[in-house]
């Protein structure tokens, strides 16, 4: 499923390039939301998406900012929504037993 929705993030990217329409970034933020809910390991596509516009496309950085947008808000509702749940972000202060 984290697979499914960061690769669903990057393809609906790279529509929206091809296209310019916008909702395709907003399918993509959803793509990436649902990654994210899945396992966090799909945090990793906000540097994979604006590689592959790198070396794929020819995008302009006002391309990357406006591409990377839809990621970045996915990606920061979901670390409110993880720290309300574990309590969190990084440590919870707790030794580990040895």
């Amino acid at each position: 499923m984290t697979a499914l929705g960061a690769m669903g993030a990057l393809y609906c990217v790279l529509r929206y390039l091809s296209s310019g329409k916008m909702n395709w970034l907003i399918f993509s933020g959803l793509a990436m939301f649902l990654g994210l809910m899945a396992k966090e390991n799909a945090v990793t596509f906000l540097a994979v998406i604006p590689l592959t516009m790198y070396f794929f496309t020819n995008a302009k950085m006002k391309d990357y900012v406006t591409a990377l947008i839809p990621s970045l808000i996915a990606f920061i509702i979901y670390m409110v929504i993880r720290t309300n749940v574990i309590g969190y972000v990084f440590d919870s202060g707790k030794k580990s037993p040895t």
